[in-house]
């Protein structure tokens, strides 16, 4: 298994997150139709609340890295 940068990772999320946005949209939509069960749109936004807190730690441990590094030392 090689190695996934910082960088990449935080780009992972980001798209996860873009998506995850277009999927609750999506259910919204169905939701209002009576396609949909609205308690997956619940389910969605608590993913979605995770995946950018998920996100705000890795810009936070990117923009802080040589500070952790050093630390380490």
């Amino acid at each position: 298994m090689s190695k996934i940068g910082l960088p990449e990772q935080i780009t992972a999320v980001e798209r996860s997150i873009v998506n995850l946005r277009g999927t609750i949209a999506q259910l919204q939509d169905m939701a209002r139709l009576k396609r949909a069960d609205p308690i997956m749109i619940g389910m969605r936004e608590g993913h979605l609340i995770e995946l950018e807190a998920a996100l705000k730690t890795l810009k936070w441990v990117y923009a802080n890295h040589e500070k952790i590094r050093s630390a380490l030392k």
